[in-house]
């Protein structure tokens, strides 16, 4: 269900990490920025301003996230607020670990990994379902509060919600390829979503 007409919103993926250099799954795990990930952080702050003025700038509790959304927030004087229902799919026994290893390790799980893929349930771990639902929870209450709003999560945050609130499906297959620390925006305006901006 949307909500009221006029509601502005931004999504930015967080900037270039450790663990995405090193080509691991990391869906919890805390890694920081590298260097090229702050450099990101600033482009994206220094835009900000040309696509919404928000009330309000929510973010994941994980470094990686904060770190992108701190120099966005302080363009308009103010703080990131931190909610654990905005990290990334939690990849349970595959945490921290590189692709090629879980290739050698899980040899199975990760050729059904690659057939389902936004289905699939990471080993004691999550999948894209149960990250919508707590990413929306989020959403839903956080954009209830003001008429807008910059959001800066992780990859399967942006993706699920934005297939969610686009197409009624979190599922769907790679609806929406966030890059590193690139402003999507969109509005929902008398009930719809219109997307603006994407990856800019």
């Amino acid at each position: 269900m949307f909500h009221n007409k006029g509601k502005q919103i931004v999504f930015v993926r967080h900037g270039q990490s450790v663990y995405n250099q090193e080509y691991r799954f990391y869906g919890w795990s805390d890694p920081e920025l590298t260097d090229l990930g702050r450099e990101q952080a600033s482009e994206a702050a220094a835009k900000i301003r040309d696509y919404i003025t928000p009330d309000r700038v929510i973010c994941s509790d994980l470094k990686r996230a904060y770190d992108t959304a701190l120099p966005i927030a302080r363009v308009f004087d103010l703080e990131p607020v931190k909610f654990e229902g905005l990290r990334e799919i939690k990849n349970g026994d595959w945490e921290a670990i590189k692709v090629d290893d879980v290739k050698k390790k899980y040899p199975e799980l990760f050729k059904q990994f690659l057939v389902e893929q936004k289905t699939f349930t990471f080993p004691n771990g999550e999948n894209y379902f149960d990250v919508y639902k707590r990413a929306r929870k989020v959403f839903d209450e956080q954009l209830e509060l003001c008429d807008s709003m910059i959001l800066v999560a992780h990859y399967g945050v942006i993706d699920s919600l934005l297939s969610g609130i686009f197409f009624g499906n979190p599922t769907s297959k790679n609806a929406f390829l966030a890059r590193n620390a690139k402003i999507i925006k969109f509005e929902i305006v008398d009930g719809q979503a219109i997307l603006h901006y994407f990856n800019v």
